[in-house]
């Protein structure tokens, strides 16, 4: 394997642990454990397999106060992404993708309702009698906690992304110098994520 080569592969593997990191923190989606990640040692690219968030008996996600780890960062995949991988394309993918998500946020929403209310409605038949029965017999019920469900994600999304036009609308006709980092958010999940 070349340099050009491996420095593809991490580069398209940090991106991936970017995204799918991300994705499992707006959802809720845990036991990342090492045997339901498949990396592609030939191209970077990353599988993972029960990739579903967790819910509470009520339909909401089971967020945990103490749970702020976006992404498994292991001692070994720091050594192989390098600190400049780390604090260069994992952040700043994972700042750039809840940007993006958060500007297109009522498609976002709508695609989420949908997944949501799937997975609900799969998981109840799937699991029966974790999830409270009223949920596929009541409508609104259903409804109103894919709506709580949504809100608490976007709002999650929201402090994620950076919030341009406030930083700039602050003072827009002198350039600022002590504005905080656009990804500062992010900055602390990866500080956290790296901690031991």
């Amino acid at each position: 394997i070349s340099w050009n080569e491996l420095y593809l592969i991490r580069k398209q593997l940090s991106i991936q642990t970017s995204l799918f990191g991300l994705v499992s923190h707006l959802l809720n989606i845990g036991d990342r454990s090492l045997h339901n990640i498949c990396i592609a040692l030939n191209s970077g690219d990353m599988f993972q397999h029960d990739f579903r968030p967790a819910y509470q008996r009520n339909g909401l996600f089971a967020r945990e106060p103490t749970k702020t780890m976006p992404l498994r960062l292991t001692r070994n995949m720091q050594s192989f992404f390098t600190p400049f991988s780390i604090e260069g394309t994992i952040v700043n993918t994972i700042t750039v993708a809840a940007h993006a998500l958060a500007e297109q946020q009522e498609w976002f929403e709508n695609i989420l309702k949908l997944f949501i209310r799937d997975e609900l409605t799969a998981w109840q038949f799937h699991k029966a009698g974790i999830l409270d029965p009223q949920l596929a017999h009541n409508d609104n019920l259903l409804r109103a906690t894919i709506d709580s469900t949504v809100n608490s994600t976007t709002k999650l999304l929201e402090e994620l992304s950076p919030n341009l036009k406030s930083m700039f609308e602050q003072q827009p006709d002198s350039l600022r110098y002590d504005l905080p980092p656009l990804n500062e958010k992010v900055t602390q999940l990866i500080r956290t994520a790296r901690s031991p």
